[in-house]
């Protein structure tokens, strides 16, 4: 038997690909328009716009693993009617470089109120123009409070109590809510979030405690060595005090200073 004898004319060539070539060139998206995110919820997010329309939505590839969250301000392509079962796309257009523009005021939330009218009114008169979250411990009243300050939370939430009428809301998560009934976005947020289980500081360096407030954290470096800025010879005290007068503005921060490294402390010995 001979041996056979290959050329050229034996060897296989794969056809190209016809793909197409990849572009770093990304759509401009023009005709984007704003919106701010509700609730974010197993891949789709919900969005109100600024013509006040409940506009479903999901992350386009762009974005990458970029997380979307609620309360952030987002820029909307596709079908942005908000018709039941339409969806948009969230992308970032060239004129915006940063999609992230949420700044908020802490309410913390610790017992439920007695006269509950009067606080609602006064509450939500501090809430009112601005973006808000509660946050507090589970079972203090965060979401009854939502629904004293939201009463139309229902045609944000899809749920409606039959009876009343009223929006019913119990957070597992995150939402942003209007406070004003016609969904104007001028007239304030009130985010509402789940329960807080446990809170700890134990795993925090106490100087990133202190770097957290940049007005007492140079003040704190001349400190003396191993300063636990509770002592009398804290440098914090002439701060505070200046001149002997105790400056009420700079006295509430370095108590708020001193009573999370107080939590500090704790959460450390317990863990030990």
């Amino acid at each position: 038997m001979s041996k056979r004898v290959y050329d050229e004319s034996d060897a296989r060539i794969r056809p190209a690909r016809s793909t197409r070539p990849r572009t770093k060139d990304r759509p401009s998206h023009d005709d984007a328009i704003t919106a701010l995110v509700t609730t974010v919820d197993r891949g789709r997010t919900t969005c109100i716009t600024e013509e006040r329309l409940i506009v479903t939505a999901m992350k386009s590839r762009e974005l990458g693993p970029k997380s979307v969250v609620v309360g952030d301000i987002v820029s909307l392509v596709g079908d942005v009617t908000g018709t039941e079962g339409s969806l948009a796309r969230i992308v970032v257009p060239d004129f915006i470089e940063e999609y992230r523009a949420l700044g908020v005021q802490i309410v913390t939330t610790s017992s439920k109120t007695s006269d509950r009218e009067a606080d609602v009114a006064k509450i939500h008169t501090l809430l009112a123009g601005k973006t808000s979250v509660l946050v507090g411990h589970s079972g203090v009243g965060k979401s009854t409070l939502i629904n004293d300050l939201v009463p139309h939370a229902g045609r944000i939430t899809g749920d409606v109590n039959d009876v009343t009428g009223r929006g019913r809301h119990t957070s597992s998560s995150a939402i942003a809510l209007p406070l004003s009934p016609d969904l104007d976005p001028a007239g304030g947020w009130a985010i509402d979030t789940p329960g807080i289980r446990a809170f700890g500081l134990a795993h925090l360096d106490p100087n990133k405690i202190i770097a957290s407030f940049s007005d007492l954290s140079e003040v704190a470096a001349t400190c003396m060595p191993r300063c636990s800025h509770s002592e009398e010879s804290c440098r914090l005290n002439e701060w505070a005090a200046p001149h002997g007068t105790v400056d009420v503005s700079r006295m509430r921060r370095l108590q708020s200073l001193r009573s999370l490294l107080e939590i500090k402390d704790f959460d450390s010995a317990i863990s030990e």
